[in-house]
């Protein structure tokens, strides 16, 4: 029996899927660049991430075009909202 993950409850990280796609992900740690930022901070927000397979980690994005990119050992996980309904006319 597959398990139905739903939008609106966190899980906890381990039952995540692997496969690069989007999801929601809080809790746990970040780091920024292990050379400027030794240590990983608390993380305390919401954040859209994917696994990244080649650094074994979720991605969390880039802080603008000048950053690197952010790299988190989040707790808990939840899959992204549906799309917006289209509008009939």
């Amino acid at each position: 029996m597959t398990e139905q993950f739903q939008f609106g409850t966190w899980y906890p990280i381990e039952f995540a899927k692997q496969d690069g796609k989007d999801v929601l992900i809080a809790g746990g740690t970040f780091y920024y660049d292990a050379e400027t930022f030794p240590e990983d901070a608390p993380f305390l927000g919401v954040k859209v991430a994917n696994y990244y397979q080649g650094q074994d980690e979720w991605h969390g994005g880039y802080g603008s075009e000048y950053d690197g990119v952010y790299w988190h050992k989040p707790t808990h996980w939840m899959p992204p909202p549906p799309p917006p309904a289209s509008e009939e006319r």
